[in-house]
């Protein structure tokens, strides 16, 4: 199963333990058909149906039923539904969706709510890449309105304390029914589990899994998403804060003020119980108060704080103490603490990244409180910074494989024609000397003659096709209908089979709209490796094809030595070989699946038998852009 963080219908806890509804749903439902669940987190629900599609994985956690999704896979009964609705802060004047026309718009990144925000005339659409970066931005003003899921965002917000700060705009934008995805390969899955959601999901059992999610408030975080809702709620607690503060000069009111008030004592400690760093100053940038996190993550400021230290004297100070690692001279420290004093005091928030001396990355913001303070936020986001590191690096080793891939196919079709136009040259000087001597040939024999030339023609233009092919891919509006049947006979041409094998097309194959050079090339590399890899003098290679709701199902079964379980994975992989006495430079195999994922389809292999594999090409029979995905 596969699932993304959309808390609380699925999410990782801090045990790294799949929880959430839709979680204990799909336990209870998997459960009693005999099956064991294997959990499969992923980067967005986009990534679910991609999985789904592909076969990678056998079913999603809960998705809403989009047509987009149902023209692609196949989904369960639904047993419940996402009302989606318009969520903004209290304190603005925009009651009616109406007032929000040209308004900043919040979504999240592939989900749902892009669609929604669509439908507000003049919005100017902000993506963040998850739920919890999106109320952050509502919370501080970055954006107007977000676009939600009613149940989860209300408890997300209740959550860290910021239900009282935001409300829902009536009517909601839509109501769009969920269940589960199911792949196509997957056997009897779907029908079983929409037994099970007949059989067990009755209204009340429902009620009850909703209510243990949705019905009383949690304060404890759950998994480390939660993290940026946590900072979204103390932005606004220090918000809270700032109000009580705003007619005390120094932190020795403040502190008597709030000891007065137990509810004000509470968020002050909710403010000390969270990593980040936060720091409050008053009109004239004097320090009034700060929680344990700062004292935690930066303990050499904590002297200047104590004594009331201005905003300008703390951020120069961190620069030449050794809090941050700039290399900034005192001179330069005091002339960049100056700018951003200034910008600040004229109402422009400051957001910059700085690294600290022990290594740490932090973002910090500085920005006003209402009209009497103003707010220093320091979170740690070492660990992002690491990751896009890793992400980076990453991506120059592909760009650096794809380079080497494009000069490989270049000097490969290059070395492939000298060859072969001296092979044609060499045809023509031998007919010539053939007919200088006053020879006839026998008809037998210059057929065969014949045959060699139209193969050698055949040869250049594959050349070529491969060459183009490696350069850019095909764009679908320059796709082809191409039949296998009537194909097959010059791909088997090119293949060149031995003696001892024969290739059989057992049934009818569908028409698929595709690139017909690449079709022809994945077709040639699935025969062509069935040969290689036998380990006999004589083999079957069979070939069936039908259609199933909307995709053509191409299977190429063997009757060699089969693949091991654990390398069926690994062999679509580039440079890939599982035996070195095997020709071959192992991108064959990498090639059909770039290929078949460029065409919205996939490829995979199992062995069912003791001998043989089946390698299932699966390509959509129409073309299908990439679905939106729900939260």
């Amino acid at each position: 199963m596969a699932y993304t963080e959309f808390y609380p219908h699925a999410f990782t806890d801090v045990n790294g333990q799949p929880q959430g509804l839709a979680i204990d749903v799909a336990r209870r439902l998997v459960g009693a058909t005999g099956r064991e669940l294997e959990f499969l987190p992923t980067a967005d629900p986009g990534v679910m149906m991609d999985m789904i599609v592909s076969g990678e994985a056998d079913m999603t956690a809960t998705l809403g039923l989009t047509q987009d999704r149902l023209a692609i896979a196949r989904a369960t009964r639904p047993f419940g539904s996402f009302r989606t609705v318009l969520f903004a802060r209290k304190d603005g004047t925009r009651r009616t969706l109406e007032d929000f026309h040209g308004s900043r718009i919040g979504v999240v990144t592939g989900s749902l709510t892009v669609r929604f925000a669509a439908g507000i005339p003049s919005a100017e659409v902000v993506e963040y890449p998850s739920a919890d970066a999106r109320v952050m931005a509502l919370l501080t003003g970055d954006i107007d309105a977000t676009i939600a899921t009613a149940d989860s965002f209300a408890k997300r917000l209740r959550q860290i304390g910021s239900d009282i700060f935001v409300e829902p705009i009536e009517p909601p934008l839509g109501q769009t029914p969920y269940g589960f995805f199911v792949s196509s390969a997957s056997g009897d899955l779907l029908d079983s589990l929409n037994a099970q959601i007949e059989a067990q999901l009755t209204p009340e059992v429902l009620d009850q899994i909703r209510t243990s999610w949705f019905g009383q408030p949690t304060r404890l975080p759950e998994h480390d998403y939660i993290l940026w809702g946590s900072i979204a709620g103390l932005i606004v607690l220090t918000i809270a804060i700032g109000a009580l503060f705003s007619s005390r000069r120094n932190r020795r009111r403040a502190t008597s003020l709030l000891t007065e008030n137990a509810e004000n004592r509470l968020l002050v400690d909710a403010l000390d119980g969270v990593d980040s760093a936060i720091a409050i100053f008053d009109k004239e940038m004097h320090a009034v108060h700060w929680n344990k996190g700062f004292v935690r993550a930066m303990p050499k400021m904590v002297d200047a704080l104590s004594k009331g230290a201005h905003l300008r004297s703390l951020i120069a100070a961190s620069y030449t103490n050794g809090t941050i690692d700039q290399g900034m001279s005192a001179a330069e420290a005091e002339d960049f603490a100056d700018s951003i004093v200034q910008r600040l005091a004229d109402g422009e928030a400051q957001n910059r990244i700085v690294y600290a001396g022990d290594g740490r990355i932090f973002d910090a913001t500085d920005f006003a409180i209402g009209e009497d303070h103003f707010a220093s936020v320091r979170v740690d986001v070492t660990k992002l910074y690491k990751q896009a590191e890793i992400i980076q690096t990453q991506k120059s080793e592909l760009e650096a494989a794809n380079e080497r891939l494009a000069l490989f196919a270049t000097i490969a079709a290059h070395d492939l024609k000298a060859p072969l136009v001296q092979q044609a040259l060499l045809m023509d000087f031998i007919e010539e000397d053939i007919a200088g001597l006053g020879y006839e040939l026998p008809e037998e024999i210059r057929e065969h003659f014949n045959m060699l030339t139209n193969l050698s023609g055949k040869m250049k233009r594959l050349i070529q096709d491969l060459l183009d092919h490696s350069r850019s891919a095909v764009p679908p509006e320059q796709f082809e209908d191409v039949d296998l049947n009537a194909r097959l006979p010059d791909i088997l041409d090119m293949v060149g089979l031995p003696g001892g094998f024969r290739v059989e097309l057992e049934t009818q194959t569908p028409i698929v709209r595709v690139d017909p050079v690449a079709f022809d090339t994945v077709v040639r590399n699935l025969v062509s490796n069935a040969v290689k890899h036998h380990d006999r003098d004589e083999g079957v290679i069979m070939i069936r094809g039908k259609e199933a709701d909307g995709v053509a199902v191409f299977e190429f079964e063997d009757d060699g030595p089969g693949i091991p379980e654990q390398y069926q994975r690994s062999i679509f992989e580039p440079f890939k070989r599982l035996s070195s006495k095997v020709e071959g430079t192992g991108l064959g195999l990498s090639f059909i699946h770039r290929t078949a994922l460029e065409w919205g389809g996939s490829v995979q292999v199992h062995c069912p038998a003791e001998r043989g594999s089946i390698f299932t090409l699966l390509i959509p029979t129409v073309a299908v852009a990439r679905p939106l995905a729900a939260e």
